[in-house]
């Protein structure tokens, strides 16, 4: 097994349903769904409650390296316990602070006009146009003025028809057919 293991166990009791069977820690490795079970190092006794938590995520190879990894997590139980394990509290615990307010609130400035986009001007207006371009390359073919979606490439030095022409600000497209629009950059 091998990858990242996780152990949780929480609040787990042996009691008279379970008297003298083995404990098992069960094992589940992070990318893949094999379990593995491995002894636990505590024994069983006919009425002897074991509780502990814990919560830990480590790197493990081998049952032996698990083995070692139970033992540092929870440690040896004597080989003949006479009173049960209780679990430890821990000696600093914290409590919550109260929240702290910021010295300079900010509140987030709202615009007074909305800006609104600029829409493109598209005009009806037949022609032929020059793709010009680097020699041995072409220009893009897009399904709208806005350049979105592109479609295909056509070459330099070929000549298209066009149908309308679209501007916006200091941009210029041309639309060959239908939803094919190509950037008046390159396009005479």
């Amino acid at each position: 097994m091998s990858g990242y293991l996780k152990t949780f166990i929480d609040h787990l009791q042996i009691n008279n349903d379970l008297a003298n069977r083995d404990l098992y820690m069960i094992v589940q490795s992070s990318d893949s769904d094999q379990t593995l079970a491995i002894n636990s190092v505590y024994g069983t006794m006919n009425r002897v409650a074991i509780r502990f938590n814990m919560n830990f995520v480590g790197i493990g190879q081998t049952t032996e390296q698990i083995n070692q990894l139970h033992n540092k997590m929870i440690g040896n139980a004597p080989s003949n316990p006479t009173t049960p394990t209780t679990p430890t509290t821990p000696t600093n615990p914290t409590t919550p602070s109260e929240p702290t307010t910021p010295s300079n609130p900010t509140t987030p400035s709202v615009p007074s006009t909305p800006s609104t986009p600029d829409s493109w001007t598209i005009t009806d207006k037949k022609g032929v146009g020059r793709v010009y371009y680097t020699p041995g390359y072409g220009i893009n073919v897009w399904t709208n003025p806005d350049g979105s979606t592109f479609t295909k490439r056509i070459n330099h030095g070929t000549s298209w028809k066009y149908f309308k022409i679209a501007k916006k600000a200091n941009k210029t497209m041309y639309n060959l057919s239908g939803n094919q629009w190509v950037d008046g950059a390159y396009f005479r």
